[in-house]
């Protein structure tokens, strides 16, 4: 079977973020996984890489957010907090 490098890494990357922020940033499953889509996002944007086809990031197609680096937490257009 060949590999698909950067969705295998986008895949990659998306469980490795939540995992961060469920375990080491304290945050439930349900919103480590929501932020982690919105990082996904911009990590495939940033790469130009389309955003995987995995159950978990389906939500990234639908969900209007983008991760705001100042506060470090996603936000709507409108600034509010997505989570938490």
């Amino acid at each position: 079977m060949k590999r698909n490098v950067p969705m295998d890494s986008a895949i990659e990357f998306f469980e490795e973020r939540a995992a961060i922020l469920e375990f080491d940033a304290g945050r439930t499953r349900r919103e480590a996984e929501l932020l982690a889509v919105v990082l996904t996002r911009r990590f495939c944007k940033t790469r130009g890489i389309p955003i995987p086809n995995h159950p978990s990031l389906r939500a990234a197609f639908r969900l209007d957010a983008e991760w705001n680096d100042d506060i470090g937490d996603a936000v709507t257009k409108n600034g509010r907090r997505l989570a938490g």
